[in-house]
């Protein structure tokens, strides 16, 4: 699948250098492909952060105004964020204390009230939920914040979160 802003390719159809390394293919209106997004089965690469998440998220507004595609973004991350903290719940071996396990369980759409998170298990916090966007204050500690404002910073968020694997396009 070919679009102005991504192209999405099956791993038997990735071209590869001498080294085994992908080779991102030529753009159809010779533009760079800023960035490659690691898939089960393929590879994406698009113009710019918004083209990947594009790619990335059913429905996502490429046409709409700043806030509609902040919104889809804020929808995406509470959705990423509740399926990230619930494995790492369910991964994870060690004993928890009766207040941990009611916090990990508290959707992501609703602040969690506690200043200190110490738990192994990280919590996954999506940045509009807390302040500045609202009156609630941001736990400190392990945790993993989903950045949906804008669309670098939220794709960047999503990698160090390890909801997905994206690099600079090229040679990955």
């Amino acid at each position: 699948m070919i679009t102005d802003g991504f192209t999405r390719i099956l791993d038997p159809q990735v071209s590869r250098d001498h080294g085994g390394h992908p080779i991102a293919p030529d753009h159809p209106a010779q533009l760079a492909w800023a960035y490659e997004l690691i898939e089960p089965r393929g590879r994406v690469y698009g113009v710019d952060a918004d083209a990947i998440l594009a790619a990335l998220i059913e429905d996502y507004p490429t046409s709409e105004s700043d806030t509609h595609l902040a919104a889809a973004r804020a929808r995406h991350a509470l959705s990423t964020a509740t399926a990230l903290t619930a494995a790492r719940h369910a991964a994870h071996l060690g004993a928890m204390s009766t207040h941990q396990e009611h916090i990990l369980r508290i959707p992501a759409w609703m602040p969690v009230a506690v200043p200190q998170w110490d738990c192994a298990v990280p919590l996954v916090l999506v940045d509009v939920v807390y302040s500045p966007f609202t009156t609630a204050a941001a736990p400190i500690g392990n945790v993993h914040w989903l950045h949906s404002r804008e669309a670098d910073s939220y794709l960047l968020s999503l990698c160090e979160a390890g909801a997905v694997t994206v690099h600079r396009a090229g040679i990955s």
